[in-house]
């Protein structure tokens, strides 16, 4: 849903600036491939970011009985699943 509504919102400035500087403008579906690089880019850094935050958290959680991947898991295997991400 974010990525549909940052189309919506980019797409007058897009537009003007393309019908300013260049011969043709870009279509609906690059803005749509562009957008959703990023979407995936800014989703898989903070899969990796909160999978670190968990495996510190590890004596923490295991202390008050929490169920993380890491305590679940051990910490071998959420740690395995970052380099995989990396």
């Amino acid at each position: 849903m974010v990525p549909f509504l940052v189309v919506l919102y980019e797409w007058p400035f897009v537009y003007r600036y393309y019908n300013i500087n260049a011969v043709g403008v870009p279509s609906l579906s690059f803005m749509f491939w562009w957008i959703g690089g990023f979407s995936l880019f800014a989703f898989i850094t903070t899969l990796t970011r909160e999978i670190i935050k968990d495996i510190e958290d590890y004596e923490g959680d295991h202390a008050f009985g929490m169920n993380t991947m890491p305590v679940t898991l051990g910490i071998r295997d959420p740690g395995l699943l970052y380099q995989r991400f990396c």
